[in-house]
């Protein structure tokens, strides 16, 4: 990333959000962890304890359009963080006294707005303020985390439930949001002028907040009259669509002879590449532009699954595929507002992504059961087959709504429009 001078605090504003990305990790990555206690103890099926997952990534969805995007405009980042953090460790909390089901499903519809707002919400409109020529590299280092959290808290997660009980893991999971929440209303801001500072590669040295109606781009009610909108909305669905068939590479790994134990070894690997990958694609879209970025994903997505199809059970060829899985599942977060960025400007984007959101991650909540029944129907390989052919449609698509990219400048509603490049 580019610096402006030495001591540019965008720097700590980026890694403090890559921080905050561990206990937002707590939410989704390390749920599966506490299906088998709890059921147990409630006396309830495991499809039960799902509805919980379910609420969370509805909620996500919803909230991103109509709660959590609208606040980030009327109140600092810093201070919406850090309330959702501490909303994050009352639900934690609540879990680890409660033996009622109904208690989870309320705490999984509170807790969906943390998890947007940290996942969705909050790393573009970073990005774009601290880093508004190449926001690409700072996302993928700010979203990147999460792989991390994933692995780390469901190793040490799985430790502590064994040894004292999955309430008290709860109470450990709170303690972590309970301590992230002050970190990030101390140093968090949503762009340089509040430091007193200039943005990289800005032509004033005048310190000053940026007017939004000065911003190039389409507002989000224009954009959504355009062809290109629900292209990029088919594009980003896809995606969300095929990363989720993800949850079935540990089971398929097992179907081949793996032990349980080498099959968790798959899916550690899973949420390596995402690691890796989440920060590999944001500086192939920086450095290459985001024509790159959409190749790079799915082209690597196609080979992870030619590697899995045709491993004959081998399993380093099994988790070299999973690793390859990394960029495709990194690309809706990631690769998404960078796409919606490019296609429609910053002049309303926070409120065109949130939309976007909303439809990916409805979409998503239903997307691991649909692959379920796939599975069930064809089997593991014709899945996997299935999934290789739709992101070959996915790669075309993204070909062609880029391409539309110049058609699309044309109509952005500032006079600053006319200078968009390629």
């Amino acid at each position: 990333m580019e610096k402006s001078g030495k001591g540019y605090y965008g720097v700590k504003v980026v890694a403090v959000m890559a921080l905050m990305m561990l206990p937002m990790s707590l939410i989704m990555n390390t749920a599966s962890i506490f299906y088998t206690p709890v059921t147990e103890e409630f006396g309830i099926p495991l499809a039960a304890m799902g509805l919980t997952l379910t609420l969370t990534m509805l909620g996500s969805a919803f909230g991103a359009p109509f709660v959590t995007t609208p606040l980030s405009k009327k109140i600092k980042l810093r201070w919406l963080i850090g309330a959702a953090l501490l909303v994050e460790a009352a639900c934690f909390a609540v879990r680890a006294t409660t033996s009622s089901m109904m208690v989870f499903y309320i705490t999984s519809v509170l807790i969906s707005i943390p998890m947007g707002l940290l996942c969705n919400v909050s790393i573009p409109i970073i990005a774009n303020g601290w880093y508004p020529k190449k926001p690409g590299t700072a996302i993928g280092i700010m979203a990147s985390t999460q792989g991390l959290g994933g692995m780390l808290f469901s190793a040490i997660g799985g430790i502590i439930i064994q040894n004292a009980g999955w309430r008290t893991c709860y109470w450990v999971w709170a303690a972590i949001a309970l301590v992230a929440a002050p970190i990030a209303m101390l140093v968090i801001r949503n762009e340089p002028s509040e430091v007193g500072q200039v943005a990289p590669g800005s032509d004033s040295l005048e310190v000053k907040a940026v007017d939004p109606a000065t911003l190039p781009g389409m507002m989000r009610n224009n954009a959504i009259k355009t062809p290109v909108f629900w292209i990029v909305a088919v594009c980003l669905i896809l995606s969300s669509f095929c990363a989720n068939v993800n949850a079935y590479i540990n089971p398929y790994s097992q179907s081949v002879g793996m032990s349980v134990a080498v099959a968790g070894f798959v899916s550690a690997m899973i949420q390596l590449g995402v690691f890796v990958n989440k920060i590999v694609l944001g500086q192939i879209c920086d450095r290459m532009g985001v024509r790159a970025g959409g190749i790079y994903y799915t082209v690597t997505a196609i080979l992870c699954f030619g590697l899995i199809l045709f491993s004959g059970g081998s399993t380093a060829l099994i988790m070299l595929g999973c690793f390859l899985i990394g960029p495709l599942y990194s690309s809706v977060n990631l690769y998404g507002p960078i796409l919606t960025r490019y296609m429609f400007g910053t002049k309303d984007q926070p409120r065109i992504w949130a939309l976007y959101v909303l439809m990916f991650c409805t979409f998503g909540g239903s997307a691991a059961t649909i692959w379920g029944l796939v599975i069930g129907a064809i089997g593991y390989g014709g899945a996997f087959k299935f999934v290789a052919a739709l992101v070959a449609v996915l790669l075309v698509l993204l070909m062609f709504v880029v391409g539309l990219r110049k058609n699309t400048v044309a109509k952005w509603e500032t006079p600053e429009a006319a200078e968009a490049k390629e």
